[in-house]
């Protein structure tokens, strides 16, 4: 391993593990899903994944990175956010805008079916 967020990644899941848990919910900007699931991969060996876009407009990230982020970072950091989300809509997710996190957190763990299994 040589990536830092596989490492940590590792090294939380072994954590978790021990305490118990069989499942983690792993959140980010994951453009290439390929390049993300290989790494992922090594980290949690045999993990089974369900893959969820979360989708959310322009206006709605633009005002979420005001909330964030501070400095002359913040240009940079819109352009990669635009950029990156004109690419994942051609792929298509469930959408967030006007939802709270509780609300989209509820929906998707019923949508893959955790709240009820387990």
């Amino acid at each position: 391993m040589t990536d830092i967020s596989e490492i940590n990644l590792a090294s939380l899941w072994g954590n978790y593990r021990a305490l118990g848990c069989d499942r983690l919910i792993l959140s980010g900007v994951m453009v290439l899903l390929g390049e993300a699931r290989k790494w992922i991969s090594r980290a949690i060996p045999n993990a089974e994944f369900t893959i969820i876009r979360l989708l959310a407009s322009n206006d709605t990230l633009l005002s979420r990175l005001e909330r964030r982020e501070i400095g002359p970072g913040m240009e940079d950091q819109v352009r990669r956010t635009l950029m990156q989300a004109d690419h994942i809509a051609t792929i298509g997710g469930a959408g967030t805008d006007g939802k709270t996190p509780q609300e989209i957190a509820s929906e998707l763990l019923d949508q893959i079916g955790w709240l009820t299994n387990h």
